[in-house]
């Protein structure tokens, strides 16, 4: 548990590497990524030891830190992990420090009931007696026999939707709908933003290069589609010596007229379903080029998932694999944060603050990583910030205002970070406004470009004493 009381995790997954160290790390996925909005990492936070873990020879401590730090016990149940010693020390770890009726079994394999207590070879003996009723319980069996899970597996997918139901605490049908409330808003958002990037032409370019093999196979399709075409030709030269001759054979040439047409048909059906053959190769190329970059390169992957719809688009079929690239590439988009600002954005040196200006004259300093803000800067003079400097600890920010309208004030103010007060303004004669600001490596001076009329300097002052320190004009 942390000091404040929070949870880091959703769920704590505890199972036997012995029988479901596959099953495992695709639960987890699946808990993850289902009713996740595009814009997030994961919908659900869930330790998994192999996964969460980094190598650490304090192991247990590792675990218990772990324990401490989850809402909810998603234990995989199964003969191998009621025999396993590590499964049986977590049971009852979470039994002593945390609320026992967060434990939420899970049967992956073996027997399991409820004869006033639960019962079976797949009960640990440190799970006996922690349930007063019979416990809320899933099954998952059948992924024994399973090769492919995924969120696209309609059974798997059920379980997913009742384990996160209960560790997010809402309906289940509240939660489905969630989930396909997201993947349509992901779909649309897709769909903006490879309009955007077709507009700049990109797709194309990126496509063109990591294609190659599938347009080697569109290249075979149209090869064959031209050998058609040069048959219909023949068909139709054929056509013409017969009619050449018809004043002999009347009758023969209308014959051979009617099955050259026919065959003519034949032929430019034959080209249009290999150009559609083409097309749908070409997609299904695409779309696995845009998984394949998926971790890696997400922006690339965007681009060859957009490529994908595009050659899908020459197909009168609905392709299935271009629109789920392009919904898995979107959602694994960079974008974090996004805050409201203008001219001025600084960060501090640690990271964990942002400033940007939000209104005329005001500075407002955000959490980098929630987005959430936490003081507003507001200058009286209401006169524009332009650039802003954090000092080396971050508690301080200094800031440089223009001059408009005939407006006066300090060329640079250092404010508070936490509490949003003035510290301290500084001033120089013959000069209205800063078009720069910085702070020096100790915080002892902060330095500015300052501009009056038609003269423009850099000036220094010591922040303790508020003296100007130096003034360098050109």
């Amino acid at each position: 548990m942390s000091e404040s009381g929070s949870t880091s995790y959703d769920g704590f997954l505890s199972y036997s590497h012995a029988a479901d160290d596959l099953l495992a790390p695709r639960l987890q996925s699946g808990l993850q990524r289902f009713a996740k909005p595009w814009w997030k990492r994961r919908a659900l936070h869930i330790f998994r030891d192999e996964a969460s873990l980094s190598a650490n020879p304090h192991l247990w401590s590792s675990i218990t830190d772990a324990l401490d730090d989850s809402e909810w016990f998603v234990l995989l149940l199964s003969p191998e992990a009621a025999q396993s010693e590590w499964v049986n020390r977590e049971i009852d770890y979470w039994k002593e420090h945390r609320d026992p009726h967060k434990i939420l079994p899970v049967v992956t394999d073996g027997e399991f009931g409820w004869a006033g207590d639960v019962a079976g070879d797949a009960v640990p003996a440190s799970l006996h007696g922690v349930f007063e009723d019979e416990p809320r319980w899933v099954d998952l069996r059948f992924a024994r026999t399973e090769t492919q899970l995924d969120l696209r597996h309609a059974r798997f997918r059920d379980a997913v939707a009742d384990i996160a139901a209960a560790l997010r605490g809402v309906p289940k049908d509240e939660l489905e709908s969630e989930e396909i409330s997201q993947h349509r808003r992901t779909i649309r958002t897709a769909w903006t933003a490879g309009a955007a990037i077709l507009a700049l032409g990109v797709a194309a370019t990126v496509g063109a290069v990591v294609a190659y093999g599938a347009q080697q196979d569109a290249q075979a399709q149209r090869d064959q589609a031209q050998q058609e075409r040069d048959r219909a030709n023949v068909l139709a030269e054929q056509e013409a010596v017969a009619r050449s001759d018809a004043e002999h054979q009347g009758a023969i040439a209308e014959q051979e007229r009617d099955r050259a047409d026919a065959e003519a048909t034949q032929a430019r059906d034959n080209a249009a379903e290999a150009e559609r053959a083409a097309s749908e190769a070409r997609a299904r190329e695409l779309a696995a080029a845009a998984l394949l970059n998926l971790d890696s390169n997400p922006e690339r992957s965007v681009l060859l998932a957009l490529e994908s719809t595009m050659a899908a688009a020459g197909s009168d079929r609905v392709l299935t694999e271009p629109v789920d690239a392009l919904r898995r590439s979107v959602a694994a988009s960079r974008i974090v944060l996004r805050v409201p600002g203008g001219e001025l954005v600084a960060y501090s040196p640690d990271g964990s603050l942002l400033a940007t200006d939000v209104a005329r004259g005001d500075v407002a300093i955000w959490d980098a990583e929630t987005g959430q803000q936490l003081s507003l800067l507001a200058s009286r003079e209401r006169r524009p910030a332009w650039r802003a400097a954090f000092s080396p600890e971050g508690n301080h920010l200094a800031v440089s205002y223009l001059s408009e309208e005939g407006q006066a004030g300090p060329l640079v103010v250092i404010w508070d970070v936490s509490t949003g007060e003035e510290v301290m303004a500084f001033e120089s004669d013959g000069f209205n406004e800063a078009n720069s600001v910085t702070f020096s490596p100790d915080g002892s001076l902060v330095a500015a470009q300052a501009s009056g009329g038609a003269a423009t300097a850099v000036i220094v002052w010591e922040v303790a004493s508020r003296a100007e320190h130096l003034r360098i004009e050109y």
